[in-house]
């Protein structure tokens, strides 16, 4: 999406369920993995046996990559257009958490009412 006032290029998702939940299948497969140690189920359910999950890895390194492109040089962050009363934020943070620590990219949480009175503020000058 090019930005009119300043002509630079905005990256947009608007699937934040869909991101969310690749990030908590990595932390399922996770628990899979503590549960198995701790009920000593290993002979059973070898590690190597155990499919690895790296989708919270992939999906922040797919969103960092986007927001580097068209930023260039300096400060970088993705804003996260959320629903009202959005109630998958615990699952969305890990994706926050994961662009931060791995990529020093914060992220922005705001609702589609809240950026809509931001672009008219900026059209309107207010």
């Amino acid at each position: 999406m090019v930005d009119e006032p300043s002509g630079g290029i905005l990256q947009v998702e608007l699937n934040t369920i869909a991101s969310s939940f690749g990030c908590l299948s990595t932390q399922v497969a996770r628990m899979h993995r503590f549960i198995i140690e701790r009920a000593n189920l290993q002979e059973a359910f070898p590690s190597a046996d155990l499919p690895v999950n790296t989708a919270m890895a992939s999906i922040s390194e797919a969103l960092a990559a986007a927001v580097r492109v068209p930023s260039g040089e300096g400060e970088s962050a993705m804003l996260m257009i959320v629903q009202p009363g959005e109630r998958n934020a615990f699952d969305q943070q890990w994706l926050q958490t994961q662009l931060w620590e791995k990529h020093q990219i914060r992220t922005i949480r705001k609702s589609l009412r809240e950026v809509r009175g931001i672009l008219n503020a900026m059209r309107y000058g207010c």
